[in-house]
């Protein structure tokens, strides 16, 4: 076997963590310059203390079968494993104060996962969040957003469900190993996302599942999204810890209204009382983000009179880019589509290509 990813035997290192990794990975460029550097010169380049430059010193510079077997085991089961500062790790999550040093992944992790909206709520769900969470999830992934969750119960799966069904992409966080996922109950909803998305874990295999890592689990669902939306959830819930979490990210975070009789809709109620956008339609979320939404070409040959891929608005939108750069305001007057729906249509052709946005809210055919 060759040499192994230096972050990755970090992050199996007792000891250091992701914020003391981040603050490694940012210091160094790779194990060159780390290798028969002096422990005081890596404590003081990297802000760390002394004790966590030696573990980091000992563990480049030893051979770690325990590590090794680790490897080999991700690489048997088909699995992946990207490190912070690798090329693919996502984007949005290197951003956070202490990203996961290392992401074990089934599926494909892609660029386009940049225009994600993370979206959870209470296992215990009124029919009413389990029908707001399918609407909502369903209208993000007609989008072309993908829909960051968790596994529990109730709102998380009934979105994510939803999203699937609509041929949407996704992103599943797990709490646990990907060899021991949790809870047993959603492993036929977990196989689907990995065969339509990725299933991402902080865990290496084997790795034990502790209650401590459902709460850390939070802070990469909203690290890896743009926005976070509570559909539903009472005033101490997980969900709301996501929300908080997002805050203090720099992400939006959306919350349902709910019922003021409604104890499972008082955590959202609250959270639109300090100050979160009140949604009640993913065309709400989608017309808030738009401005911060990527484009991404998935083919990038692509014919543009063939308009058979393109819904009738979404062709109604293009013959009359037809005329050339245009304000929404002018394009919303011709096609006679609501300000929400037409974000969405105007978002779904961004971002495959099909059309550019530019400044001032102008928009031309690419």
């Amino acid at each position: 076997m060759g040499e192994l990813p230096w972050i990755f035997k970090l992050s199996l290192a007792p000891g250091l963590g992701p914020v003391k990794i981040k603050k490694i990975a940012d210091t160094f460029d790779d194990v060159k310059q780390l290798s028969g550097m002096d422990v005081a010169d890596i404590s003081s380049s990297a802000e760390i203390d002394l004790k966590s430059a030696q573990i980091v010193a000992d563990t480049i510079s030893k051979k770690d079968r325990s590590a090794e077997k680790i490897f080999k085991r991700v690489q048997d089961a088909g699995w992946g494993i990207c490190e912070y500062g690798n090329p693919n790790y996502p984007e949005l999550l290197k951003e956070i104060y202490d990203p996961p040093p290392v992401l074990y992944y089934a599926g494909k992790l892609s660029k386009s996962d940049y225009n994600s909206v993370a979206v959870v709520g209470t296992r215990r769900a009124t029919e009413y969040g389990i029908e707001a969470a399918r609407s909502i999830a369903t209208g993000l992934a007609v989008s072309g957003v993908t829909l960051v969750s968790g596994y529990a119960e109730g709102i998380d799966a009934a979105a994510q469900k939803a999203a699937l069904d609509a041929g949407g992409r996704l992103i599943g966080v797990l709490g646990s190993a990907l060899d021991r996922p949790y809870p047993v109950s959603s492993i036929p909803l977990m196989e689907r996302i990995a065969e339509n998305g990725v299933l991402l874990s902080e865990y290496p295999p084997g790795a034990s599942t502790a209650a401590s890592n459902f709460p850390a689990r939070n802070r990469i669902i909203s690290g890896l999204s743009l926005g976070v939306l509570i559909v539903e959830a009472p005033e101490r819930s997980g969900a709301l810890i996501t929300a908080y979490q997002g805050l203090e990210q720099g992400r939006d975070v959306f919350a349902l209204p709910g019922s003021i009789f409604s104890l499972k809709s008082r955590g959202t109620n609250i959270l639109i009382k300090e100050g979160a956008s009140l949604v009640v339609s993913a065309e709400d979320i989608v017309s808030d983000l738009i401005g911060r939404f990527r484009s991404f070409k998935i083919n990038e040959k692509v014919e543009k009179e063939d308009t058979c891929l393109l819904s009738p608005e979404e062709e109604k939108v293009m013959k009359v880019l037809e005329d050339g750069i245009m304000h929404i305001d002018e394009i919303m007057r011709r096609v006679d589509y609501p300000a929400g729906r037409l974000s969405v249509i105007l978002t779904k052709l961004e971002m495959s290509g099909a059309i550019c946005a530019l400044d001032g809210k102008k928009y031309k055919k690419a």
